[in-house]
């Protein structure tokens, strides 16, 4: 009994989802809607440049190289990863190009990636200025070299490319935000909608009848059409 119960009242939502398609519609509308006037005039465009260093003793002989210095290669990879992070790093680049942020908004846009686990290691830098993007990452890179001598006192870090002016944008995303306002959309509706149908107690089938007061119907009159 209780599983026919769950079935009809399973039934009974679908019914109501069907029926309430349009306020489903409704809120994709509204929702991709806001997203796309949020996203084109209040989320301002970005740009991603990069640079390329390779960690590694500058030699010509591949033979030269042992296991133990390509294990402290690795090693040292993490070390420049976090040095050129520090305060240190980032406010002499601001200082030098006399930019007008705080370090944390610097090491915030900064990201730090070796290539497929090798001892070559990208730069990146995200700002809404192309030119400006491309700027801090080389002077960044340009930084660790000097910094890293200085600091961790092995010269074996150079830059391998320098970071072109990126051309296109790297966000936002129109089509990401739109597909995931459209989702968040449908899944609101449907939650309102299964809101209304619990608090929908008005007795439409004799299903309903027969739940509230535990008996069984005998006989229905029919409804005919015309006078």
């Amino acid at each position: 009994m209780n599983n026919e119960l769950q079935e009809i009242s399973f039934k009974k939502l679908i019914h109501s989802i069907l029926q309430m398609w349009w306020l489903i519609l409704i809120f994709v509308i509204v929702g991709c809607s806001t997203t796309y006037i949020m996203t084109n005039l209040y989320i301002p465009e970005t740009y991603l440049a990069s640079t390329t260093l390779f960690i590694g003793k500058d030699t010509d002989i591949a033979s030269s190289i042992s296991m133990s210095d390509l294990q402290l290669d690795s090693k040292l990879v993490l070390d420049y990863r976090e040095l050129l992070r520090t305060k240190l790093v980032t406010r002499e680049v601001i200082d030098e190009l006399g930019l007008n942020m705080n370090y944390l908004t610097m090491v915030d846009r900064l990201d730090v990636e070796t290539l497929s686990e090798s001892r070559f290691v990208t730069v990146t830098y995200i700002d809404t200025n192309p030119e400006r993007a491309a700027q801090i990452a080389n002077k960044l890179s340009e930084t660790l070299v000097i910094r890293a001598q200085d600091i961790v006192g092995v010269d074996n870090i150079q830059i391998v490319d320098y970071a072109d002016i990126p051309r296109y944008k790297e966000g936002p995303n129109v089509i990401i935000n739109l597909v995931l306002a459209g989702m968040v959309a449908v899944l609101t509706a449907l939650i309102v909608i299964f809101i209304i149908h619990k608090l929908d107690n008005r007795l439409r089938t004799k299903e309903d009848i027969e739940k509230l007061i535990g008996l069984s119907v005998l006989s229905e009159i029919p409804k005919f059409k015309g006078r």
